[in-house]
């Protein structure tokens, strides 16, 4: 198993009160030999975390964008600050393997490590790093869903949507990644806005009022394939074909290995549903174990054993849909509403629950 001391761990982004202090802690104890650096900005008060990290690295703020910004209501895209401080702490580095974490990020074990030497079989096609990457399952998008609260779901797929929120590799292998130019903004921003892009195909509108030309995870794994391979091009995030879902499929699973939290041990304290992700409408549109095996067989080893469990969730439409509208259910509840309020949504939630399960039950025990 690879030695915390072989390791250099890439803290980047703003310092977040005690969010920071538990981050780095929890660093110390899974990983008590590692170098730690911290790349944050110029400006940050950091005196509460001596000796928590080895080297600093305080960038110069490059700016940010907008995902959405109104009168009363902004919120900022901070996609030109992860990739600057990812870079500038890659930099510092000396250590055989990489890893970058947010500074909200905390370690509740060292599991991932384990998951280094999976998976390891690859085509020659779109082949790009050393080894594969280990990154979250979070966020890491095979599909998005357009369900506006009917019983038809409109499936639309995405490409190179590969999770941001931590990475683990060969350090060469992490530069290789990150070793692309900044967005251009504010037009990356506004690209939706600009007006011969206004009738474009925005799939990230349904969700937000976004106008970005790509979401960042989309944009770090475009412009890092996209330089390697001279026939992967995409204008913009709804710019899409068959022909480019197939090399995008190729170049995430051929590339990446990815892990829900139960096999990362890495909680992210914004989305506290990553513990519990098998109770999320969009688990079954994101690169979860089920899927990952099977593409990973389709793409890459045509004799892996996959379970009748992998190939029922993946293959059957009618259970995909199912599950998606129960978790909708129950998160619409839950979310608008602060909990079950009255005595008919326990029950119709349970009922559902119930149907479910009875339709269901011989998956459980595949």
């Amino acid at each position: 198993m690879i030695k915390s001391q072989d390791i250099s761990i890439v803290v980047q982004g703003p310092i977040i009160k005690q969010e920071t202090k538990k981050c780095l802690k929890s660093i110390q104890k899974f990983f008590p030999n590692a170098e730690v650096i911290l790349s944050t900005w110029e400006g940050s008060d950091v005196s509460d975390l001596n000796g928590l990290y080895n080297i600093l690295v305080l960038n110069k703020d490059p700016g940010f964008g907008y995902i959405y910004k109104h009168e009363n209501k902004q919120k900022l895209n901070n996609l030109n600050r992860q990739i600057f401080s990812t870079q500038e702490g890659l930099k510092k580095a000396t250590k055989k393997y990489a890893m970058k974490i947010r500074t909200n990020e905390i370690f509740t074990n060292n599991t991932f490590l384990k998951f280094f030497d999976k998976y390891q079989d690859r085509l020659d096609e779109y082949k790009l790093f050393e080894r594969k990457i280990l990154t979250s399952t979070l966020f890491s998008r095979f599909y998005f869903d357009d369900y506006k609260g009917t019983k038809e779901i409109s499936k639309i797929q995405l490409a190179f949507h590969v999770s941001d929120v931590w990475f683990f590799g060969l350090k060469t292998d992490l530069e290789t990644y990150f070793d692309i130019p900044l967005a251009k903004e504010p037009d990356f921003s506004n690209y939706y806005k600009k007006e011969e892009n206004r009738e474009k195909f925005n799939p990230y509108i349904i969700i937000d009022e976004t106008y970005l030309q790509f979401a960042a995870e989309q944009y770090i794994a475009l412009e890092c394939f996209k330089k390697h391979f001279k026939d992967i091009s995409m204008e913009h995030a709804g710019d899409l074909n068959d022909t480019l879902i197939e090399k995008s499929r190729k170049c995430l699973i051929n590339n990446f290995i990815f892990l829900e939290y139960k096999d990362a041990g890495i909680y992210f304290n914004k989305y506290k549903i990553i513990k519990y992700t098998h109770f999320s409408p969009v688990y079954l549109d994101v690169y979860n174990e089920y899927r990952q095996e099977y593409e990973y067989k389709k793409y890459c080893d045509n004799n892996y054993n996959i379970s009748e469990k992998t190939k029922f969730i993946i293959e059957n439409n009618d259970f995909q849909n199912d599950y998606m509208f129960l978790f909708i259910h129950i998160q619409r509840v839950i979310k608008f509403k602060k909990g079950f309020r009255t005595i008919e949504e326990i029950f119709i939630t349970l009922f559902l629950c119930i149907k479910f399960i009875f339709k269901y039950y011989k998956v459980f025990f595949m």
